[in-house]
């Protein structure tokens, strides 16, 4: 209301407050604007610019609420009446949940702008502070609170310039704090009915309103009712959305225009003012307030999204399989439109999430110095090998019919080796036949390229290292012999002829990847609605798998596109789910088996986890440990950082180098803090931990076929072969890296100087003694207290892996129960007339082992992602220092080697992550692909549609973060090397 913003404030009180909020931002403006025409150079002109954009953005923000007066108040009428459609309590406590977030973020970024904005213009008081506290022989030079020009002399007239400065930017920043905390409360309301919306969905036998039932006339089942008045309430909140996103995207559009070219000028300035220590703090303030601001809207735009792809889980999460199968058609549309999610965009082109965020961040980052990077090629390789070519002429012999024939001869012209497959238009009984046809011959064809990519991606990915390697030395050449114009050609044709290679090789992955998803058009194009509806279902999942691309990589990660997720391993004899025989004595063994499997269950538990049980107890880290036992490990883990932590602390109290001495030990001191942090991940989430561990024993005691205690015993045995390797890794780490320090004293014995060599601590640290006298001390103390704690950060990233590895055969074993699900049948027609649900029930409990692994991943997320937030930021932090560090040794060829040991031991740290995360993703994505690899097409109507809905919750994967912006994945981890690398670059430029 005090800007006139309020959609029910009378007319005439509404024009006085936006007058008067005007007027003073006007202002602001003439003596800002008055600034540029005495300014007599660029960088006078860019110092001015940053304050004038914000105050234009102030007014960009109080417009928008006054040119799309009718919006607000139709976004304002929708709170009063969503809240007053809500009787139940359950709907009461959603909405009053969200409404408190709005209200509470509203008030914390109402105190912070308030608190930054008289913060930043009293520091112009600082001269006249220190002129008084430390007074000079002259005054010091007068610091507005932002540029700008009064026409009097400013040290005369400096508090009356102060004041006016102070109330003008108090009242305009009310403007924006009005803007943006109507903006949250309107997107917190759209999330509290995004999330009474997947409340109802939950819970199916939801008693609507009466308000609610008179809005919609339709038949009276209940579970018929109870879904159609939820899909109308998602349906209200996804016009709600679209209605907040319509009113604010253009306005979005110029404040980050303005942001954007605000943000880029003030590092500039940044970059200047870094001699004055004064100026440079104030613009590093500035673009911490950019960033903040821009920092909340992601915030809101990312929590918009997150809800409203929510409805698809909350769904999936109901007893959906339990309800009749009409109304499950009508979930199905519900989830089909919950997979688009409900955005917030700025013009339409920038998303508010906290991705985007990320990106900004850098981009802008990126301004203060360009670099270029080589892009990386490929090698060549050979076409095909024997085991390819006998799959190669199977295929041939399985041709029947003239247009068949003609297709596989026009590719195999080019050196295809991949088929596309014609839908036959048959009459009769006949379509059925010639769709499963179809279907095998799909199959045969995705298995094919599934094995064409698994033959040749290790060669391709060290093919790409080498070239890599190799062009990028050549790329150096060329540009130090282009004086030498001979020799410059000859590097020329070199680097030409290798992105020729890359082409052809990416012309052939490319045009794999068009013909897999051309197979989606071609069911389209074809007469499908001529044929029976049974058989429209059959096409359905053909089309959905047809979806995903196939393609080739190298090493899973470089692909000749934009990365796609290659999770296609397909069945080969279909043929033997009519193998009765087969099928009885599979049975048998199942029944023998089962007492056999379950004595060798407790056998397993002793191998395979045994190192992680010791490991963990040894750190207390085990969540079944005895109260004192753990108190007392921990105490004592706890004692030996701070051993480490009081010497790294002292050695930076004892810095003489300045600035260059504190950031060398600050990378071992983040270390240390990194170790306390994961060890302490643990025993603040005692319960959490216990309950994941509590779920392996659970999943372990329900194996009762072998085929299930196999995948169980892969994935238990990946878990302890990461633990060895890892332990070993770590402590090999830690000594070599301690043991660098004893190089001089080598170096004394076998090359002695007329001096000794200086001393070089096992890590920065200072003991209070003298280091030569008392070395060999310090270093064994040293080696002692970074082993057990290294311990620590090896007891949680064991114990992490083998929750992960857990998640991912929990997944394995959904995708084989799936894949085996039609296996037990006799005939065909057994399956399609199953009217006494045998199938329906096992797919019912498949699901259920799903939404199992779904919610172990979702925990594992949940209890990690917060502690994984803190390590990236410090990993980052120490990355950079430790990068800068080696720009800065260049005399020092020791501290060099041990400074890159380290950088190359935490990348090493975040891949093992990284390729955690990847299994996982990989894992959860698979269920669909193995049920697509089943004999669905001969499972009943009722079973297809429950098998419809796991595959579209598949397609979302499972993922680990770090706090929800980071992905743990070998993309992602490539991305940090790159720029990591980047980084670097820069950094060297500057020596």
């Amino acid at each position: 209301m005090l800007v006139g913003q309020w959609p029910y404030q009378k007319l005439k009180e509404s024009l006085s407050f936006l007058t008067f909020i005007l007027i003073l931002d006007a202002s602001a403006l003439v003596t800002q604007i008055a600034r540029f025409f005495i300014c007599d150079n660029a960088v006078c002109i860019y110092e001015t610019l940053p304050p004038h954009m914000l105050t234009v953005m102030i007014l960009v923000k109080i417009f928008t609420y006054q040119f799309n007066s009718r919006k607000i108040k139709d976004l304002t009428d929708r709170l009063f009446v969503d809240w007053d459609m809500i009787q139940t309590k359950e709907e009461h406590d959603i909405m009053k949940k969200y409404a408190q977030n709005g209200r509470w973020y509203a008030l914390t970024y109402g105190s912070y702008v308030y608190v930054s904005t008289i913060s930043f213009t009293t520091t112009s008081l600082v001269p006249r502070i220190l002129d008084v506290v430390f007074p000079l022989n002259t005054s010091r030079p007068v610091m507005l609170a932002y540029p700008a020009y009064y026409f009097v002399d400013e040290n005369q007239y400096f508090y009356y310039i102060f004041l006016h400065m102070l109330i003008t930017s108090s009242v305009c920043m009310t403007g924006l704090i009005a803007h943006d905390s109507m903006f949250f409360v309107y997107v917190e309301h759209i999330c509290g009915l995004f999330a009474i919306v997947g409340f109802r969905f939950e819970h199916v036998s939801y008693k609507p309103s009466a308000m609610e039932k008179s809005m919609i006339d339709y038949p009276d089942a209940v579970y018929h009712k109870n879904i159609v008045i939820s899909i109308h309430a998602h349906r209200q909140a996804l016009q709600f959305a679209k209605l907040l996103e319509d009113t604010f995207t253009i306005s979005f559009a110029v404040q980050l225009l303005i942001v954007t070219v605000g943000l880029s000028i003030t590092l500039v300035q940044l970059s200047i003012q870094l001699h004055d220590s004064a100026e440079a703090m104030r613009y590093f303030v500035f673009i911490i307030a950019q960033l903040f601001h821009l920092f909340c809207l992601s915030f809101q735009g990312q929590k918009l999204i997150n809800h409203s792809l929510e409805t698809c889980d909350k769904i999936y999460q109901s007893l959906w399989f339990t309800i009749p199968v009409k109304e499950q058609r009508l979930l199905l549309f519900a989830m089909k439109r919950s997979l688009e999610a409900s955005i917030l965009t700025a013009g339409k082109i920038y998303v508010f999430s906290l991705e985007s965020f990320t990106t900004v961040v850098q981009s802008s980052m990126s301004t203060i110095a360009h670099r270029y990077m080589a892009m990386p090629e490929t090698e060549n390789e050979d076409v095909l090998r024997c085991p390819v070519r006998y799959n190669r002429s199977a295929d041939w012999d399985m041709f029947e019919t003239k247009e068949e024939y003609d297709i596989m001869r026009k590719y195999a012209e080019t050196g295809r080796c991949t088929m596309e497959k014609n839908m036959l238009n048959y009459p009769g009984a006949v379509y059925h036949k010639n769709i499963v046809i179809s279907i095998y011959a799909h199959h045969k064809a995705l298995q094919f390229a599934e094995f064409l990519e698994s033959t040749f991606t290790i060669s391709f990915a060290v093919q790409l290292l080498i070239v890599t390697v190799g062009l990028s030395i050549t790329l150096v050449q060329l540009s130090i012999q282009l004086h030498n114009l001979a020799e410059a050609m000859r590097y020329f044709l070199f680097i030409f002829a290798q992105l020729f290679h890359l082409f052809c090789l990416s012309f052939q992955g490319q045009k794999l990847i068009d013909h897999s998803i051309e197979t989606c058009d071609k069911i389209y194009c074809s007469p499908w609605y001529t044929i029976p509806v049974k058989e429209h279902r059959l096409l359905m999942f053909v089309m959905r798998r047809s979806i995903d691309a196939s393609v080739l990589t190298a090493g899973k990660i470089f692909n000749q596109i934009p990365p796609v997720l290659i999770n296609s391993m397909c069945q080969l004899l279909i043929d033997m789910t009519r193998n009765k025989v087969f099928h009885e004595n599979q049975l048998c063994i199942a029944v023998l088996s089962r007492g056999i499997v379950s004595l060798r269950i407790m056998e397993s538990w002793r191998h395979y986890y045994d190192i992680v049980y010791k490991i963990s107890s040894l750190t207390g880290a085990w969540p079944y440990m005895k109260p004192g036992a753990r108190i007392f490990r921990v105490a004592l883990l706890t004692t030996t950082m701070l051993t480490i932590v009081v010497p790294q602390i002292a050695y930076q109290f004892t810095c003489k180098t300045g600035v260059r001495c504190m950031f060398e030990a600050m990378t071992s001191y983040l270390l240390t803090f990194v170790a306390l942090l994961k060890v302490y991940t643990f025993q603040l989430n005692t319960r959490t931990i216990k309950g994941l561990t509590q779920h392996l024993f659970v999943d372990w005691k329900g194996v009762e076929t072998p085929e299930e205690y196999e995948i169980m015993k892969l994935y238990a045995e990946n878990s302890r072969r990461f633990c060895l390797v890892y332990v070993v890794y770590c402590s090999v780490a830690v000594f070599t890296f301690m043991s660098m320090s004893l190089i001089p004293f080598v170096l004394d014995v076998v090359w002695p100087l007329n001096k000794s060599r200086p001393v070089l601590p096992p890590y920065p640290g200072y003991y209070f003694v003298d280091t030569r006298e008392y070395f060999f001390k310090i270093f064994w103390h040293s080696i002692i207290a970074w082993e057990i704690i290294m311990a620590g950060i090896v007891a949680h990233d064991c114990m992490f892996v083998t929750y992960v590895e857990h998640v991912c055969s929990m997944f394995a074993m959904v995708g084989f129960h799936f894949k085996s699900l039609f296996y037990n049948c006799d005939e065909a027609m057994e399956i399609t007339n199953d009217f006494n649900n045998t199938y329906r029930k096992r797919v019912a409990f498949f699901v259920h082992a799903h939404r199992e692994a779904l919610k172990f991943a979702e925990l594992l997320e949940d209890t990690f992602t917060i502690p994984f937030a803190i390590q990236m930021s410090i990993a980052t932090v120490g990355i950079s220092i430790t990068l800068l560090q080696i720009t800065q040794q260049d005399a020092d060829i020791v501290e060099s080697i041990r400074y890159v040991l380290y950088v190359i031991g935490q990348l090493i740290h975040l891949f093992f992550l990284s390729f955690e995360g990847q299994k996982l993703i990989d894992h959860s994505l698979q269920t669909c692909d193995k049920i697509y690899s089943s004999s669905w097409y001969e499972a009943s109507i009722r079973s297809q549609k429950l098998i419809v809905l796991v595959m579209m919750k598949s397609v979302r994967p499972s993922f680990l973060s770090a706090g929800k912006v980071y992905i743990f994945s070998l993309e992602s981890f490539t991305t940090v090397l790159q720029t990591s690398m980047s980084y670097f670059t820069v950094l060297a430029s500057f020596q």
